[in-house]
């Protein structure tokens, strides 16, 4: 059994009995550093995303592509509380004149995060001290307890292109609603071409 986990933003989660689903978020506690819940949505089925404690997790990688494998069955996923709300709502027509009648009904989808955590999707940034370095593209976690080991930054700054780099969490200064590294760009640059994989 390996000793860390690879949690990527959409990758692909698999139950005992089949597919769940893509990871869409991930939900950490910042005051401890550890993933609690994955927000692990059907594939084609928006606002039906489940909250998946990472304790479900079993422990392997699913395939190569760093999907994850869950220890429970599909119908253990579906019982679990939802990770998103809807509701319709009369759109907005930004730039546009309803002469004919109401602007349309539009369907929006929330995500439903738990007191204490926060959600971190693909878009989330991480922040060098000097600008932008990349996004958040997941963690690699401690297969027993799931405490981050390092953060997955998806990145075109690194020379060898548009790829993904893991950072030690030592490099980690605060995760929130972005992350922020104690070091420079070309700092995480160095860093991350010695520790490629």
């Amino acid at each position: 059994m390996p000793t860390t986990i690879r949690l990527t933003l959409g990758a692909l989660v698999v139950a005992t009995d089949g597919v769940c689903g893509l990871v869409k978020s991930l939900l950490v506690d910042p005051t401890v550093q550890r993933v609690v819940h994955l927000v692990v949505e059907p594939e084609h089925r928006i606002g039906l995303a489940r909250l998946v404690p990472v304790e479900l997790l079993s422990g392997t990688e699913a395939d190569a592509d760093n999907g994850v494998e869950l220890s429970c069955e599909l119908a253990a996923v579906e019982a679990l509380p939802m990770a998103e709300a809807s509701e319709v709502v009369r759109g907005v027509g930004v730039g546009y004149v309803y002469v004919h009648g109401p602007a349309p009904l539009v369907r929006e989808v929330h995500e439903l995060v738990p007191k204490g955590e926060g959600s971190l999707t693909p878009g989330t940034p991480v922040m060098a001290r000097d600008g932008e370095l990349g996004k958040v593209a997941g963690f690699d976690v401690d297969n027993q307890h799931h405490q981050i080991v390092s953060l997955l930054v998806s990145e075109g700054r690194f020379p060898w292109g548009h790829k993904t780099a893991a950072l030690p969490i030592t490099c980690m200064a605060s995760l929130g609603t972005r992350v922020e590294l104690n070091m420079t760009i070309a700092e995480a640059t160095r860093l991350a071409s010695s520790q490629r994989r």
